[in-house]
């Protein structure tokens, strides 16, 4: 049993292995490095540009407000294809007919995907604390909170980038739908029920508001409050829960995680 076990983990470190070799050597990192220095040259320079007084909350609030955007591109362009990839290059008629269960391929390309883009983060995480720091000569607190909740929206979303990959055979498909629905889907949602004072704290987006709102809380607790935007309309401002936003995370991703591996058990070649 364990001799099996050990196989299997070793089989998975295998694909891992081949599929960070992968994308390394392709073009997909060096677009999303392009992407980054892009995304954090801009927010750098254009507080120097125009000679603005930043404090170090201030000028981590503008790095933080595309990170949302940045984890959906990212998980688009290396999750999304991570099993569709396989039928759409014909690969998986050598892979999945060979006598290797399915599940250590499955995990072996989850690691690879998380493991991008988790250090995509860090990176981008260091960038802009060098930056903030050589322009405030301060740092914001709670920055590290801030980053666990990047990293848990990370995993949150690759779940559902790999559910769309199981789904579809195509690469390019499994990228819009994951991209749409991340960027689209979950967001006309999540702003719809806080506009009929309904706190949407089960809805993915709840993690990505405590990347930014982790830097003025911290560890403590702060209730939803009914914000009265015109006269006669409210809306439902979200609360902010560490704990709960954890818990919705890794709900997201292994609900999603645990839906894709079934698609992907039961596709046919």
């Amino acid at each position: 049993m364990s001799g099996n076990l050990s196989d299997d983990l070793r089989q998975a470190y295998v694909v891992a292995k081949n599929e960070f070799v992968k994308y390394v050597r392709g073009k997909k990192i060096i677009l999303v490095g392009l992407l980054l220095l892009l995304v954090w040259g801009l927010i750098t320079a254009l507080p120097v540009l125009f000679n603005e007084s930043m404090t170090a909350k201030d000028h981590f609030a503008g790095y933080v407000s595309f990170i949302y955007l940045l984890v959906v591109i990212i998980v688009a362009m290396f999750a999304s294809g991570a099993i569709s990839s396989e039928y759409e290059e014909r690969t998986a008629l050598v892979v999945f007919t060979r006598p290797i269960k399915k599940w250590p391929i499955f995990i072996g390309k989850l690691f690879s995907a998380l493991i991008l883009g988790i250090a995509a983060m860090a990176l981008y995480y260091l960038m802009s604390i060098v930056a903030i720091f050589a322009y405030t000569q301060e740092l914001p607190p709670n920055i590290l909170l801030s980053l666990a909740f990047a990293i848990l929206y990370v995993f949150a979303a690759t779940g559902v980038a790999m559910m769309f990959s199981s789904l579809v055979k195509k690469s390019g498909t499994s990228a819009i739908l994951t991209f749409f629905f991340l960027f689209l889907i979950t967001n006309i949602l999540y702003s719809m029920l806080a506009v009929y004072n309904v706190e949407p704290w089960y809805i993915i987006d709840y993690v990505y508001t405590h990347i930014s709102n982790a830097v003025l809380y911290g560890t403590n607790v702060v209730p939803p409050v009914s914000q009265e935007l015109l006269e006669g309309m409210t809306i439902m401002q979200p609360g902010y829960d560490p704990l709960k936003a954890t818990g919705v995370a890794v709900a997201w991703g292994v609900v999603t995680l645990v839906v894709s591996y079934l698609l992907m058990k039961r596709r046919e070649i």
